[in-house]
């Protein structure tokens, strides 16, 4: 799936946290998933197709985790956050705490 061409958030979402306190796998995908599923149910519905073998693996605790599919299913997730953040912000960790996860405005080059 593209996502080059879906809408941005709104600007109300410029430095907005969107998951804090934790770099485990099921929190990040929750979090995640949920701000894309609020903005775009499609999105999120094609994620969780695409990746629900890796996604059953997080959240039932006594299936077999394959940590590296993970990464790249966080990963996936992470550019999907990007590609709908608010015009002028990324997504990412914050610059003083890296498990900070938000649309942070971007500053422009001077």
């Amino acid at each position: 799936m593209s996502y080059e061409n879906i809408r941005p958030l709104a600007d109300t979402w410029a430095n907005q946290v969107v998951s804090e306190g934790t770099l485990r796998n099921e929190d990040l995908a929750k979090a995640f998933l949920t701000v894309i599923g609020d903005h775009d149910h499609k999105i999120k519905d094609a994620i969780l197709e695409e990746w629900e073998d890796v996604l059953f693996n997080i959240i039932n605790p006594k299936s077999d985790r394959d940590y590296e599919q993970e990464s790249f299913l966080l990963e996936h997730l992470f550019n999907v956050l990007d590609a709908i953040a608010p015009e002028g912000c990324s997504f990412g960790a914050s610059d003083s705490d890296g498990a900070l996860f938000g649309f942070w405005q971007v500053e422009e080059a001077q």
